[in-house]
């Protein structure tokens, strides 16, 4: 997969200048990086002159604190066994972490720093103060993690969890501008006494369409998204289900989605995606069913088997590759993703592609390294802070 970098995920934000303005290494101002110019793309509030302005400091580091144990649910047996875990959290960090690609670092307290993990945020609630992480037990970190029945440290929120989240993030806001437009529309006089309204018409007439495609805790950001995009774009899931708890799927899908199950396996994954873009019913496909947001209504057998989830419906509609996607968001490791995304590109080559970030993370922040990537180029990426894929 080839990288590049055209921003950080952190600029313009409350956390930036960040930590690497004071070494001359920020990863996008040219000027805190010794040039005597700056040629710099960002577009938003000067980067060099709110760390001139602040007085060289960083501006709001991202803080550890204490975060109690709301609710502790357990899915599934052994082996495919996953525990979510429900954090009350400040209102205004639940905001920020309903945002697409959100993620935090947990860690008990008796524990040193190095036990950090970052964990992707399957649900955010900014009314009740509170965030759900769903954690697989795997090796000393989530098994310290799921010994805990207190409280935790966190520190977040950090925005690198997709990359190219913020394709998802414009496509929610696209989605609402067309919503504005039709209100415009709807404005007295109508769009004949108002050109932007009727400029925006075709706009408001079409919903923005979204499809992930995931495996195993993958899909926490992908239904994190799906959220965020409930209302303003219409949704579409391929799940691989082997390592998911039925249960889980059944409480935290989201309402109003699409979904099918398929099984991607180790033997020729990207034929089997393939086919699943491409026909109307995947191998060892389950049923899914939470909405007609397209397609023909789930055949007898999907039916069938979907009949255990709370909200039947509709299956995903087919051929996939039919359907005019705006964005396609690949939530799976880097093995499937190496195999799965040039399928992907043929079959939606209109769609913008995003993918699950799987770089090592260490302190989220582009100091430590354990993140870093040489491109071809020879340049260092840091991927905790890079946000845009390719």
């Amino acid at each position: 997969m080839n990288y590049s970098m055209e921003s950080c995920v952190d600029v313009g934000t409350e956390q930036c200048p960040c930590a690497l303005a004071l070494t001359g290494d920020c990863l996008v101002c040219s000027r805190l990086r010794g040039k005597d110019c700056c040629d710099c793309r960002w577009q938003g509030v000067c980067v060099y002159n709110e760390f001139v302005q602040g007085g060289g400091r960083v501006n709001a580091p991202r803080q550890e604190f204490a975060a109690g144990i709301l609710e502790k649910e357990e899915f599934g047996a052994a082996g495919t066994a996953l525990t979510v875990l429900t954090l009350e959290v400040p209102k205004g960090l639940a905001l920020r972490a309903s945002l697409p690609g959100s993620f935090v670092f947990l860690r008990r307290k008796e524990d040193a720093l190095w036990y950090s993990t970052p964990l992707s945020v399957l649900q955010a609630d900014p009314e009740e103060g509170s965030i759900r992480l769903a954690v697989k037990r795997l090796s000393a970190k989530t098994k310290a993690l799921l010994a805990e029945e207190k409280e935790f440290l966190v520190r977040g929120v950090y925005r690198s969890g997709i990359q190219g989240a913020e394709r998802l993030v414009k496509l929610g806001r696209g989605a609402a501008a067309g919503a504005a437009a039709k209100g415009a529309l709807r404005a007295p006089g109508g769009p004949q006494h108002n050109p932007k309204a009727a400029r925006l018409r075709a706009q408001a007439s079409q919903r923005a369409h979204a499809l992930f495609i995931t495996r195993g805790v993958g899909l926490a950001p992908g239904i994190l998204a799906a959220r965020y995009l409930a209302g303003r774009a219409a949704c579409d899931f391929l799940i691989d289900e082997e390592s998911l708890p039925q249960e889980f799927l059944n409480r935290y899908l989201p309402e109003g989605i699409g979904v099918r199950l398929l099984r991607f396996g180790t033997a020729d994954p990207a034929a089997k995606l393939e086919a699943a873009l491409q026909g109307p019913s995947p191998a060892n496909s389950g049923a899914a069913a939470h909405s007609a947001n397209c397609g023909a209504a789930a055949s007898p057998e999907d039916a069938g088997a979907a009949a255990s989830r709370k909200n039947s419906g509709a299956d995903v509609g087919f051929p996939i590759e039919s359907l005019n996607y705006d964005a396609a968001a690949l939530l799976v490791s880097d093995y499937y993703q190496d195999l799965l995304a040039p399928v992907l590109r043929r079959a939606l080559p209109g769609a913008a592609l995003c993918l699950a970030n799987n770089f090592r993370m260490c302190c989220g922040e582009g100091l430590c390294g354990a993140c870093s990537y040489r491109t071809e180029d020879g340049e260092i990426l840091k991927m905790c802070k890079c946000g845009t894929v390719f």
